[in-house]
């Protein structure tokens, strides 16, 4: 699996042609002994050495039992994962460092066939040191989709955590639909194609010019934006046309026409961060996350915020929730020290900026 980070160069043509042909030529099944396979393993040589050299019938016996046993292991274990459907859900980002959890939906389409021990693994993301699983989750039993007798249920959902350490954005190409049925000897893996995307953030560090707190209410631009305040001016007949968000229905009723409620104006205090440019890792992971902490800790404090990140499309509006902050955080995740200033508006070019500048200082640039 390739996993993706802006911080790191991109494969060339030759490296990502061979990554193709090998993900071609690798079989569709993975099948490892467990532990208890591995002794299983070693209790099956012994007897073959001890038959070998006595030349007793029943051992010859119990060796082909042991034989046997493997072959069922692997008829049934692939007789009870190829109906199993496999849905994943991912958080879009995530922090840092942070342990989050995603959701593994499996789901049982034949209405004859049980499934036994199922598990989903992130392909290899472990081994390349850039995910690391908590531990897989095993469901113990998946009943038929048909099963009229209610002896299991056939759709579970698993949820099951992965910490990613560093800053970037992770490409989850596959993962691995896992069984250990029926006895438990084999580990026996499906690839599946996953696509899925995650944005790891950094984690959000305090600046240490605690000075630039105060400057920034007191030059922060004023905006009014009518009728959005919380505080009523007036109510007043309905006019055709207007939303009906603004409806008072109660006052509505008791008069018997509509009637909209007309609230105060509202003074919005906009601030703009942008980031300068940097060289050198640990300067520029300082800097994303003063940055992140700026942003959330003035939305705390009631103001719009837009994040300007250098080489990344500039934000159509200022964030006023968690959310649209978020999707402005996005780009700090592939952000790499360096890049085009956006183009600013003349009116976005009045409102006061705080630039994080390399190793996480900040200064405030009054409009």
């Amino acid at each position: 699996m390739e996993l993706a980070a802006s911080s790191e160069p991109k494969p060339g043509l030759l490296s990502r042609a061979l990554s193709r042909v090998w993900r071609w030529l690798r079989p569709p099944r993975r099948v490892r002994p467990t532990k208890a396979g591995w002794a299983f393993l070693g209790i099956l040589w012994a007897i073959f050495f001890a038959a070998l050299n006595s030349g007793n019938n029943l051992l010859y016996l119990i060796l082909a039992l042991l034989f046997a046993l493997i072959s069922v292991s692997g008829l049934f274990s692939e007789y009870s994962i190829r109906p199993v459907r496999l849905t994943l859900e991912f958080p879009r980002a995530v922090t840092a460092g942070e342990p989050f959890h995603f959701l593994t939906v499996l789901e049982n389409t034949s209405k004859r066939r049980a499934a036994y021990l199922l598990s989903c693994d992130p392909a290899q993301l472990q081994t390349k040191g850039r995910l690391e699983l908590t531990g897989p989750q095993w469901t113990a039993y998946l009943a038929p989709s048909g099963d009229r007798a209610g002896k299991g249920e056939s759709r579970v959902n698993l949820w099951q955590e992965l910490t990613a350490p560093k800053r970037g954005v992770l490409d989850l190409e596959e993962v691995y639909l896992a069984t250990r049925g029926p006895f438990g000897l084999f580990d026996r893996r499906k690839r599946i194609a996953c696509g899925a995307q995650i944005f790891v953030l950094p984690r959000a560090h305090k600046y240490d010019n605690e000075e630039i707190a105060g400057p920034v209410g007191t030059g922060t631009q004023l905006r009014k934006v009518a009728g959005q305040g919380y505080d009523l001016r007036h109510i007043r007949d309905y006019q055709q046309g207007e939303e009906a968000r603004r409806i008072a229905w109660r006052p509505s009723a008791r008069a018997g026409k509509l009637l909209v409620r007309e609230n105060e104006d509202e003074t919005v205090r906009r601030v703009r961060i942008a980031l300068a440019s940097a060289v050198g890792e640990t300067m520029v992971e300082r800097q994303a996350s003063v940055a992140r902490y700026v942003c959330e800790d003035l939305l705390s404090r009631g103001y719009q915020v837009r994040l300007e990140v250098p080489g990344a499309p500039l934000p159509e509006s200022y964030a006023a929730s968690d959310d649209e902050l978020l999707e402005q955080l996005l780009p700090l995740a592939r952000w790499h020290g360096t890049g085009a200033a956006p183009v600013i508006s003349a009116e976005d070019s009045r409102v006061p900026v705080l630039r994080v500048l390399a190793g996480g200082r900040v200064e405030s640039a009054p409009a």
